[in-house]
């Protein structure tokens, strides 16, 4: 998919969508909210997040309602398996098996995250250690840092990512950073921007991650990702499609840094659906991609995602 038509896409999503439903009056809850979170009283907080219907909001408000969400459990831990099933046109026909460990704490309204991947990929594995943080810079600004590390073979040795978030207003969000990695053989730094919109019900994110330079042309990746949310924010259905692998997909990006002319494309829609304080998802997708001889390959892809919040 050509950048032009990439971004053509997302903002006509934007121009044709439904009109915001009419505003109630949420600040008295959202203050509510403030206050139960602040007295360690996340029952309370959360009954109140679920009695809040996204269609009563304007766009800023469902801004707002997500760092809410962020702040309302203080500890969460998550279990996630993958598989990516190499078909019929590769020589190995086996599947790649990928299980993260992760552990998200608030500190205050900061949330800090522990990952540990394990990955078997043929017949080699390997274990990726992650740091992150979502720090809160001020009301409208936050920011994601990452720091990555292994001493196995198809992970990177050491990798760093910043992005700053910045509301605009309007229900937009821009996104502004860069991801760097130092494998083996080579090393890789890339610049990464995005835009996020809020309409009604949906949640629409178009980004892009741009080089570096090399002998066969500028690394691209593109993509962009549709949420739809149900009765709250916590329960949606997603849908994502793009081109070129993205420098945030651990599992598959060092294909590029292998093989930079690579052209990849890929669909996926899944799920995230919360009952009380167990979080259940899944994914299923596929990736289309470049191999020796002019030939191309299919890889289906699957997730599924086990989340439990302590309140």
């Amino acid at each position: 998919m050509k950048p032009t038509l990439f971004f053509a896409l997302f903002f006509f999503a934007i121009q044709h969508s439904t009109a915001q439903a009419p505003t109630t009056n949420v600040e008295a809850v959202f203050i509510k909210i403030d206050s139960a979170i602040a007295s360690n009283n996340n029952a309370l907080a959360r009954e109140l997040i679920l009695k809040i219907k996204p269609l009563q909001l304007t766009d800023y408000q469902k801004y707002e309602l997500q760092l809410r969400l962020k702040r309302l459990s203080k500890h969460q831990v998550a279990l996630n398996y993958e598989i990516n099933s190499f078909r019929k046109e590769y020589p190995i026909q086996k599947s790649w098996n990928t299980v993260f460990l992760e552990y998200q704490y608030m500190l205050k309204q900061h949330t800090l995250l522990a990952r540990a991947t394990y990955s078997n990929r043929f017949f080699d594995d390997g274990v990726l250690y992650e740091l992150e943080a979502y720090p809160i810079l001020s009301k409208k600004m936050y920011a994601f840092i990452s720091l990555a590390a292994s001493t196995d073979s198809f992970y990177q040795k050491f990798g760093s990512a910043l992005s700053i978030y910045n509301n605009i207003g309007n229900g937009f969000e821009t996104e502004i950073g860069f991801r760097s990695f130092d494998f083996k053989a080579d090393s890789f730094f890339t610049f990464s921007g995005g835009l996020t919109k809020y309409i009604g019900n949906y949640y629409i994110n178009a980004r892009a991650s741009i080089g570096p330079k090399n002998d066969s042309g500028i690394f691209q990746n593109y993509q962009l990702t549709t949420r739809y949310y149900f009765e709250n924010a916590t329960n949606y259905l997603f849908v994502r499609f793009g081109t070129g692998i993205s420098p945030d997909d651990f599992n598959r990006f060092q294909q590029v840094v292998e093989n930079p002319s690579l052209k990849a494309y890929y669909a996926s829609i899944g799920f995230s659906k919360w009952y009380n304080n167990i979080g259940v998802g899944a994914t299923t997708g596929i990736l289309a991609e470049d191999l020796p001889n002019n030939r191309n390959g299919n890889q289906w892809l699957g997730s599924i995602n086990l989340r439990y919040r302590f309140y």
